[in-house]
């Protein structure tokens, strides 16, 4: 079926628009399982925003199970609601679907392909806040026990 588009109605794009700085109920939607350049495992996450404003856009962040990365894997997983305790096994299908306020900001970098500067979406390290039961309807529950 042809589609009949007025092009004088549809503006120009001017490239991805990152959502602006500020905390967000997101859920992880998927992880990719990757490789950093020292060959330490990283998982690449999708994240997706749960809310009215921005409901939908994805939001990017990596962790990486290295000796380093460990720190930020507790905390990010703690804040996603995990039980973590002695020595356990953490699959990927035990993070996919749960949800946290998630804090992003925009970020710059050139872009070589691009030849231009170009904005990003970025997580910090801690920017991450349990969301009481993961639930894209869930209450905020403050935590005492940061950094980890």
């Amino acid at each position: 079926m042809p589609m009949h588009v007025n092009w004088e109605e549809v503006p120009d794009s001017t490239g991805y628009a990152p959502i602006p700085d500020g905390e967000y109920l997101m859920a992880v939607d998927s992880i990719q399982e990757k490789q950093t350049a020292k060959g330490d495992t990283m998982w690449a996450l999708t994240l997706v925003v749960k809310g009215e404003q921005h409901n939908g856009r994805k939001i990017f962040d990596n962790l990486t199970w290295s000796t380093e990365g460990l720190k930020r894997v507790k905390f990010v997983l703690r804040r996603l609601g995990l039980e973590l305790s002695g020595e356990q096994e953490v699959t990927m299908e035990d993070v996919i679907g749960r949800s946290a306020y998630v804090t992003v900001f925009q970020d710059s970098y050139f872009s070589e392909k691009h030849q231009r500067e170009m904005k990003k979406n970025s997580v910090p390290f801690d920017g991450y806040r349990k969301a009481e039961g993961g639930a894209a309807t869930a209450s905020v529950t403050e935590s005492k026990d940061v950094p980890f």
